[in-house]
């Protein structure tokens, strides 16, 4: 049975990217679905289909080496052109032509997004969900997409958290795979257990880290001005992988300060990382207040340096 191609198709299907915009139903398609019901479930199960065809493959199949870097080259292509497309921010409806469909005959069933509209405008979050991330998001961007004004300024909104659900279950197989790429030569492929793996997990934490007294949000400030001033580096020759090696780096190696003031591990910083580079007005100036409190540290430390 050739796994490896069904292993391209999966990882296809996870990794394409179509947009398109229904006027019957004034709402947004992703990849032949109704944007609103690209969960992160729906994500995860796709995710999750790859990595059990992964294991699969790399027990019957050659040259892992070359095919995992293959793997990693084409989802590293892809995270890279979302983000030069800032598919994450209002932005991508200015950068992107978004065709117009009949969806007439379309087979999924489209539900209206006004119940989620109007409690949105409101604020009643659904008790055990995980509306306050969705709301969260919208948030930050309601200012370039009028103040969600009307329901197609949230199904705006809708659409680009659907891209950031996207974005987040790429990188995650993407580490995944490159977590096993880093290891290939203390793997017997033919014998190996990934679901109790200790050479994986082993990459997923240090023995020894470093506590940072910031939370998680000021870490991703600081790690943006270290990245995009160039003072530190993880990969000279690609701007996504670089961003993908810091953001291991930073889950391998600190703690941050929780909401309770108590020290917690890093366990995922795609989020935080993402949100701080939004070119939402609210972002800039968190960001700019940020510089400031760096900036007063510096001068405070300069001034108490003797020559």
């Amino acid at each position: 049975m050739n796994y490896a191609s069904k292993l391209d198709k999966a990882i296809f299907e996870l990794s394409k990217f179509k947009v398109q915009f229904s006027e019957t139903n004034q709402s947004y398609l992703f990849n032949n679905r109704w944007a609103y019901t690209c969960t992160e479930s729906y994500f995860k199960e796709q995710f999750d289909h790859a990595k059990s065809l992964l294991h699969i493959q790399l027990k019957n199949g050659l040259n892992h080496k070359e095919y995992l870097q293959n793997l990693l080259d084409n989802l590293g292509n892809r995270i890279d052109n979302l983000d030069k497309n800032r598919s994450n921010s209002p932005d991508f409806f200015e950068n992107n032509s978004i065709k117009i469909v009949d969806t007439a005959t379309f087979q999924q069933v489209h539900t209206s997004n006004k119940n989620n509209y109007e409690r949105f405008l409101k604020n009643h979050l659904k008790a055990d969900s995980s509306e306050d991330l969705f709301f969260g998001f919208l948030k930050l961007h309601e200012e370039r997409l009028n103040g969600y004004a009307s329901l197609i300024d949230f199904e705006k909104g809708q659409l680009l958290y659907t891209i950031m659900l996207y974005r987040d279950a790429l990188t995650n197989l993407n580490d995944y795979i490159n977590s096993i790429h880093s290891n290939i030569k203390f793997i017997d492929f033919k014998s190996h257990d990934f679901e109790n793996s200790q050479i994986l997990k082993s990459e997923q934490k240090n023995d020894i880290i470093c506590d940072f007294n910031l939370d998680k949000k000021k870490i991703a400030h600081l790690f943006r001005i270290l990245i995009e001033e160039k003072l530190v580096v993880f990969n000279e020759l690609n701007y996504s992988k670089n961003l993908l090696e810091m953001k291991k780096f930073v889950e391998q190696n600190f703690t941050f300060l929780n909401n309770k003031n108590k020290r917690a591990a890093i366990e995922t910083f795609n989020r935080e990382y993402s949100e701080v580079k939004s070119p939402s007005s609210d972002e800039v100036k968190k960001h700019k207040a940020f510089i400031d409190e760096l900036i007063l540290i510096l001068e405070n430390r300069k001034a108490n340096l003797k020559d």
